[in-house]
């Protein structure tokens, strides 16, 4: 069982995984293309989302989502920058 501190590490380690992510993922990104970088960061959000579920000490929890949070960095922000770049079909830029 958690205490307030266990938890609060919990807590802690996704955004910190996020932080620490961020730019290499933008870094692969660059280098491999917006596509596979977003897939493969999915594929490890899923990934450690089971090893999440079947962590069976806290320092596996926080393990499993620190890695939640780097995998994140490389789906959801490349995502959204990705999407920036390219023009709209009849917009403006297009």
């Amino acid at each position: 069982m958690l205490g307030k501190a266990g938890a609060g590490v919990l807590a802690a380690a996704y955004p910190a995984g996020a932080l620490v992510g961020s730019i290499p993922s933008g870094v692969v990104a660059a280098r491999l293309g917006v596509k596979p970088t977003v897939l493969a960061g999915m594929t490890v959000v899923a990934i450690t989302t089971a090893l999440f579920g079947f962590a069976g000490t806290a320092w596996e929890l926080d393990l499993a989502r620190f890695l939640q949070g780097v995998a994140s960095s490389f789906s959801g922000r490349v995502r959204s920058r990705g999407s920036s770049r390219r023009p709209r079909p009849g917009g403006a830029d297009g």
